[in-house]
């Protein structure tokens, strides 16, 4: 972990304590698979502004892993012709992002769950 991650977060964590007590930290996760094509089947109407996915996604379960089901969120019809693709949504992009996220929550988490048990985390 670096020393710029650790700033992050014991400066995000004096934010939320300074808010409120907190008795749970819930970590969702999600196949890498569905999350990139989540990402790439984004779309905005040009016109309304609207926001839409149109990934339709249908992974099998694996490995005692589920399955994965989700379905587009597909514009009015109206929209239909005017999707846009932000410039940056790309494979490689969208990937790198992923990474970064997975890098910072994986070590908020393990700060705090350090920090939750009274300890200071060891910086790496």
């Amino acid at each position: 972990m670096t020393q710029g991650n650790l700033y992050y977060f014991f400066m995000n964590q004096e934010i939320l304590e300074g808010v409120t007590d907190i008795d749970l930290v819930v970590n969702l996760k999600i196949r890498e698979e569905a999350l990139l094509a989540k990402c790439l089947g984004r779309r905005t109407c040009s016109q309304c502004g609207g926001n839409f996915n149109v990934a339709s996604i249908n992974i099998k379960g694996e490995n005692g892993c589920p399955g994965i089901s989700m379905a587009p969120l597909l514009p009015p019809e109206h929209c239909m012709s005017k999707l846009i693709t932000r410039s940056d949504d790309t494979e490689p992009v969208v990937k790198e992002r992923l990474r970064i996220y997975n890098e910072l929550v994986l070590s908020s988490s393990y700060c705090y769950c350090c920090w939750s048990r009274g300890r200071e985390p060891m910086a790496s």
